[in-house]
């Protein structure tokens, strides 16, 4: 029977919720399969992204926001920050926005500019381009920090 993307999110949060990373990876593992039937035409394609609760919440939200508020549990914090990573290393975008229509945010603003160490070494190893929101390549464009020619000459 072919799990539903509802079901593979349930599960990601399931194994978030029970701090149980061993079924994080075999869940994660089940998405990779599904993805390479999916590419060869055979079933719908899954997503590590699919909504897991109100609001567009994702597992990967699940996991970071589990990291923020679990400051005074050394263990936990790990835990969570384990699985943050490993979501974030399986495909999961970093950069998946949440909340009320009209008020939408990314994890890391949610939590002002916090994130879990995992997901900071990940990001800080992929290419610029790849873990650029749109509103930050805005951003960059508008707020181009290189010097005209006229000034850097002299």
């Amino acid at each position: 029977m072919e799990m539903t993307t509802d079901r593979r999110a349930q599960r990601l949060l399931d194994a978030i919720e029970h701090r149980n990373t061993q079924a994080l990876k075999r869940t994660i593992a089940a998405i990779r399969e599904a993805r390479l039937k999916a590419w060869r035409g055979l079933t719908a394609f899954p997503s590590l992204d699919h909504p897991v609760g109100p609001n567009g919440i994702t597992a990967f939200h699940v996991a970071c926001m589990a990291w923020h508020v679990n400051q005074d549990d050394p263990a936990k914090r790990q835990c969570y920050d384990k699985m943050a990573g490993l979501l974030a290393e399986a495909g999961a975008d970093v950069f998946a926005e949440f909340g009320p229509a009209k008020q939408r945010w990314t994890i890391i603003e949610a939590l002002h500019g916090a994130a879990p160490p995992s997901v900071k070494a990940w990001m800080a190893s992929q290419p610029f381009d790849l873990h650029c929101s749109a509103s930050n390549t805005a951003h960059t464009l508008r707020w181009d920090c290189r010097r005209p020619a006229a000034l850097s000459e002299g």
